[in-house]
């Protein structure tokens, strides 16, 4: 982020003592996020001259302690006194190759810093907000000369204090000997040290900046055009300092400067000679993907044509126009070198926007220029290399921040800027940084899974590597296209996760159910068994009783039939003896009718 900026959103510049918020900065008041940062007073009265009496003996017996070769920082058992005394000298002609060794892991982090973790960090603003705020920090004593102030804290809401948290604990995960050096400087109360220590960071951030935007310079003659060696780029970059023959003043650059709905126009307008500097007239290559939105259609979005743009008269081509300044180039307008125009699909829905999205020819030469080294720009696989930045920063994969990254120095270095700026008239560098980052950063995307995928294979040649995601959430959206990218992206990826939760739901249903209608059957076939048993145990039963008592061979069917013919038997003989007592009585009635008549 730019120095004294979070994400974008100016909050001040930073003085030693603290985070100081400059007029027109953001003043969120949300709560602190997890400690409480005591105020110290504001004027030297009675207590401020007793602290600094009795500071002063304390701090002698702690050089004195600093002085001790016993204490070490880290698993690379440095002692504290080399890395105090190697950041006392503030001239690297002063530092013997002993100093540089021992402060190397610290010039791999502040180099880190800007490649990996934000494009224009404040290192002052993150560590001091980072200590009065990480959990690491937060139960720690003597903090109170380390920290942004309590009223210092209160120009940044509580969205921006979570993003420097997030970026202190990303610079402490990169180097894990960097906490337990602060502990021990806070515990020694080496104010000297630690002022050092983030100007060394700070410096080592701008050297990175520096030596990356210096190679992509002296590169963009080859990584621009699509055959270099063909095609070379016509007309050609000078070889002068200065890039005033860059940006809009080169046709092919301002043709890669167009904003994506323009290029439809724009490709029809050129000849077949500008075509092939940004467009390979090869046959497509097989990269093992395409993106496909499987739940298109599903949503009720149509695919429907960009609008004509009436804005450019028909007179005039789209390169002579935005040469001409009449189209307002913006980080929001999603620019042609983004795209692989071979795969470039015109319309305004979600999956005709992605086709071919981040996959422009420039991208992955540029990372591989400041990651693998000049050598390798040009190459699509692993090679071996010398001690290259990856290398050294023990890259394996790329990151979306390192993506990122490289996508914004190489639309600096194609830009007129001179010098190292954010904002280059209309267009901010930080928009498109947090943009890619957000949209890189979407969980559960499978346009994202495919795309560093790319990357890798692009980068490091590893086809079958699982890409590392670092899902983050440390960037202030702007309204942009690309955050409805990001947002549409999201949505459909918690789709596919509900519809695969709904189908592993499905199957979890259909298999109790089977395995239910399992045991039933299985019970079924065990009563059965048993019944059968129970039947032939009986019989037996049976046979040895009727053996014991005489041989009486009728079996146990016999006997029931029996007593069922005798119980049928009793019960005709009832009902005959009721039929002869009703008929008696009826005789007995008819007689006594006919005495009487």
């Amino acid at each position: 982020m730019p120095r004294g900026t979070t994400r974008g959103r100016s909050v001040g510049n930073s003085a030693r003592g603290g985070v100081r918020a400059p007029v027109g900065a953001s003043r969120g008041r949300g709560p602190l996020i997890s400690a409480h940062v005591p105020t110290p007073p504001t004027s030297d009265g009675p207590v401020t001259e007793t602290r600094k009496q009795n500071r002063v003996p304390h701090q002698e017996e702690l050089e004195e302690y600093a002085q001790d070769p016993s204490r070490t920082i880290g698993k690379r058992m440095r002692a504290y006194s080399s890395i105090a005394n190697a950041l006392s000298k503030h001239k690297l002609s002063d530092r013997e190759s002993n100093d540089n060794k021992i402060l190397d892991h610290l010039y791999q982090l502040g180099r880190w810093i800007q490649r990996g973790i934000d494009l224009e960090p404040d290192v002052h603003v993150i560590v001091k907000v980072g200590i009065a705020l990480s959990e690491s920090f937060c139960e720690m004593e003597g903090t109170e000369d380390f920290v942004a102030l309590e009223e210092e804290l209160e120009d940044y809401n509580e969205e921006q204090q979570q993003v420097l948290v997030r970026l202190f604990e990303e610079m402490i995960e990169y180097e894990p000997d960097f906490e337990e050096l602060l502990v021990v400087i806070i515990e020694e109360h080496d104010l000297k040290t630690f002022n050092n220590l983030l100007d060394e960071l700070c410096n080592r951030q701008h050297d990175a900046r520096r030596e990356d935007l210096n190679k992509l310079k002296s590169l963009a003659s080859t990584f621009i055009p699509v055959n270099p060696h063909v095609d070379p780029l016509i007309p050609p970059l000078t070889s002068s300092r200065g890039k005033s023959d860059r940006g809009i003043n080169h046709p092919i650059i301002a043709a890669l400067f167009c904003p994506r709905k323009y290029i439809v126009r724009m490709m029809d307008e050129l000849d077949g000679s500008e075509k092939g500097l940004i467009m390979s007239t090869d046959p497509l290559e097989d990269d093992g993907w395409e993106y496909e939105d499987e739940n298109e259609g599903e949503d009720g979005e149509e695919d429907e044509e960009d609008e004509q743009d009436d804005s450019i008269p028909d007179d005039v081509s789209v390169i002579e126009y935005i040469q001409g300044g009449g189209v307002q180039l913006t980080a929001e307008g999603m620019d042609c070198f983004l795209y692989d125009l071979r795969k470039f699909h015109p319309g305004k829905s979600h999956s005709s926007i992605l086709q071919g999205f981040l996959q422009g020819h420039i991208l992955p030469r540029v990372y591989r220029a400041i990651f693998l080294g000049k050598t390798s720009m040009m190459e699509d696989h692993d090679r071996k290399t010398r001690a290259s930045v990856s290398k050294l920063h023990g890259m394996t994969r790329v990151t979306p921040k390192t993506i990122a990254y490289a996508i914004t120095l190489a639309r600096f270095t194609m830009s007129m800027s001179e010098s190292w700026n954010l904002v280059d008239e209309t267009y901010d560098l930080r928009t498109l940084y947090d943009s890619i980052v957000d949209l890189l950063t979407t969980p559960d995307s499978l346009f994202v899974e495919n795309i560093l995928a790319w990357f890798n294979r692009k980068v490091f040649g590893k086809k079958k590597l699982v890409a590392k995601r670092i899902v983050t959430k440390d960037v202030v959206h702007g309204g942009n296209p690309f955050k409805a990218l990001a947002t549409a992206e999201a949505a459909r990826s918690q789709r596919r996760l509900e519809k695969m939760e709904e189908r592993g739901e499905r199957e979890e249903v259909e298999r109790r159910a089977a395995e239910a209608a399992a045991r039933e059957k299985a019970m079924e076939a065990m009563r059965a068994e048993r019944e059968k048993r129970s039947k032939v145990e009986h019989r037996q039963l049976r046979d040895d009783r009727a053996i014991e008592g005489g041989g009486d061979d009728k079996d146990e069917g016999e006997v029931e039939v029996d007593e069922e013919k005798e119980e049928l038997g009793d019960d005709l003989c009832d009902a005959d003896t009721k039929f002869l007592e009703e008929l008696q009585q009826l005789y007995f009635d008819l007689k006594s009718n006919t005495k009487v008549g």
